[in-house]
């Protein structure tokens, strides 16, 4: 088997394991509540290492095919590529949702009770603010 023959199967490997992972990644995220955090992002370090992985083994490939084949090779990387970066961007999108919903429904609990203690201390004050004395010289109208 040649280097070019091999390299490629290597790389057929790669993005088989790779297209299992986005299918877990979209199953996941189908069915994500907070408990599946931690497999959403350890799938996502999953994808990150392949990625990696498979741009290197794209590199070493268009450098030992023939001119002819570089065109299709690259569009056939960069669609798996492209695949592989919607799902990170959309696992990030999901983990940040997340997030923020958990801090939305912290800071509303608080914000509610400082809110109850506000209104509560502002009823005891005094509602008329005492202001300084206004002196105006007066005018006589010249300049």
């Amino acid at each position: 088997m040649s280097t070019v023959a091999k390299k490629k199967k290597i790389r057929q490997g790669h993005r088989a394991y790779a297209s299992k992972i986005l299918g877990n990644v979209k199953s996941v995220i189908q069915n994500y509540d907070s408990s599946n955090e931690s497999r959403l992002r350890q799938l996502k370090i999953s994808l990150e290492q392949r990625l990696k992985k498979l741009k290197t083994l794209d590199e070493e490939i268009l450098e030992v095919i023939e001119d002819s084949e570089i065109t299709s090779e690259i569009e056939e990387s960069g669609e798996f590529t492209e695949n592989i970066y919607g799902a990170i961007v959309e696992i990030d999108s999901v983990l940040s949702k997340s997030k923020l919903h958990q801090q939305l429904e912290n800071n509303g609990d608080n914000l509610i009770g400082e809110a109850e203690s506000l209104s509560q201390s502002n009823g005891s004050k005094n509602k008329h603010a005492k202001l300084p004395k206004l002196v105006l010289n007066t005018f006589y109208g010249e300049r």
